[in-house]
C-alpha cells in the first residue's frame, strides 16, 4: 500500500483541525502550517507560511486581531525569547491570550533535525472554568475570614494574621501593641432601641476606626461588640495615640436616629508587645487593661503593664500617662458587683 493516501489523509487532517499546527525549519522560518495557525498571527495560512518567527511576531503585534505581547519594546521580547526559551529545550508548554480574549496551550517540539513542531491548542472554556472555580474559591475564602455584619476580619482570620505579624516583629525585633476595645453599654443600646440599631452600630464602626489606622494597621470583629487592632512597628505612644483618636473619633460620631450625638462611645485596653511575642499573653494584657478602662469608668484608654502587674492609661485622652495601681486579674468593680460593659 503507497504511503501517499495516508499522507494526503494526514494532510488534509491537519489543516481541517482547530488547532493551530505549524512547523519551523533550523532556521526558524515557517515552511508549514494549517489556517488556524495562521490566524493566530492575524495571517492566512499561505502569507504566514515562508516568514520567520520574528517576522510573524513583529506583525502579529502590530495587528489587532492574533496573539498578544503585552509589551511596548516588541525588539526586546523577541531578543529575551532568542536568548532564553526558543529551543532551550526539546519539549515546552506554555499558555497564551489573544486580542480577542481565547487561550491557547503551545506545545513546542523540536525534532532530532532541528525542526520545530508548534501546536496551538483552544483552551479558552478550560481556562473560564478554571477562573470561575477560583472565584468561588476567593469567594468562600473571603467569607470564611470576614465578619458578615462589619465587612472586617472575624475573629479566626484576625488573629491568624496577628500570629503572623508577630512572627514578623520577632525576626526584625519590631514593636507593637495591640488594642482591645468595645462599645460602651452596648446592650442598654439594644434593649432600648432594638437589635436594629445594635447593628447599625456595629456596622458604621469600622470606617470611623479605620480613618484612626494606618492601610496595614489589622483590624478584627472578636465577637458581639468586641474588636481588637494590631499595629505593626508601633510602641506604647503611638498606640495610646491611635486609641485616644478612636476615643474622639466614636464619641464624636453621629450614628443617627434614635441614638443622639455623644450617645456611643468605646472603652480601649492596650498592650504592648514584649520579649516573648506571645500572643495569648498579648491578648490577656489587653483584655485586663480594658476591664480596667472599663472600671474606670469606660470611654477610656488603659494601657497593660507588665513589670508592675498594673495600668496605665490616659482618662478623657489627656496627654499624661496615670499610674493605676491593681492586681492584673482584678476584673470586677467589688463595690458594686459591676460587670455589664
Amino acid at each position: 500500500m503507497s504511503d501517499l493516501p495516508l499522507f494526503k489523509l494526514l494532510l488534509e487532517v491537519l489543516h481541517q483541525t482547530r488547532d493551530g499546527v505549524g512547523v519551523f525549519d533550523s532556521g526558524d522560518r515557517l515552511v508549514f502550517c494549517n489556517q488556524s495557525f495562521g490566524q493566530l498571527f492575524a495571517l492566512s495560512k499561505e502569507q504566514a507560511t515562508g516568514q520567520t518567527f520574528p517576522d510573524l511576531i513583529r506583525h502579529v503585534h502590530q495587528a489587532s486581531t492574533g496573539l498578544l505581547f503585552d509589551t511596548p519594546d516588541i525588539e526586546q521580547l523577541l531578543q529575551q525569547v532568542a536568548k532564553k526559551k526558543r529551543r532551550s529545550v526539546a519539549y515546552r508548554t506554555f499558555e497564551n491570550i489573544t486580542r480577542e480574549g481565547t487561550w491557547h496551550l503551545i506545545t513546542q517540539q523540536v525534532t532530532d533535525d532541528d525542526y520545530m513542531l508548534v501546536f496551538c491548542t483552544d483552551i479558552s472554556e478550560q481556562k473560564r472554568a478554571e477562573m470561575r472555580e477560583r472565584e468561588l474559591a476567593d469567594k468562600f475564602k473571603r467569607l470564611s475570614e470576614t465578619d458578615e455584619l462589619t465587612g472586617i476580619s472575624n475573629r479566626r482570620s484576625f488573629f491568624a494574621r496577628v500570629a503572623k505579624q508577630l512572627q514578623y516583629c520577632r525576626r526584625q525585633q519590631l514593636p507593637g501593641v495591640l488594642l482591645s476595645f468595645d462599645i460602651d453599654h452596648f446592650k442598654l443600646i439594644n434593649d432600648n432601641y432594638g437589635h436594629g440599631c445594635g447593628d447599625d452600630v456595629l456596622r458604621q464602626l469600622p470606617a470611623l476606626i479605620a480613618e484612626c489606622l494606618r492601610p496595614y494597621d489589622l483590624f478584627g470583629r472578636i465577637g458581639g461588640e468586641e474588636f481588637s487592632i494590631f499595629v505593626v512597628d508601633a510602641d506604647s505612644t503611638l498606640g495610646l495615640s491611635i486609641a485616644e483618636r478612636i476615643l474622639k473619633r466614636v464619641e464624636n460620631h453621629d450614628f443617627g436616629p434614635p441614638l443622639t450625638p455623644s450617645s456611643v462611645t468605646v472603652s480601649v485596653g492596650m498592650a504592648e508587645v514584649g520579649h516573648s511575642y506571645d500572643l495569648e499573653h498579648l491578648m490577656h494584657a489587653a483584655d485586663m487593661a480594658l476591664y480596667e478602662a472599663k472600671r474606670m469608668g469606660r470611654n477610656c484608654v488603659r494601657v497593660a503593664v507588665d513589670s508592675t502587674h498594673g495600668y496605665e492609661g490616659a482618662t478623657n485622652w489627656a496627654q499624661t500617662l496615670v499610674k493605676v495601681p491593681m492586681e492584673v486579674d482584678m476584673v470586677v468593680d467589688m463595690v458594686s458587683g459591676d460587670n455589664e460593659r
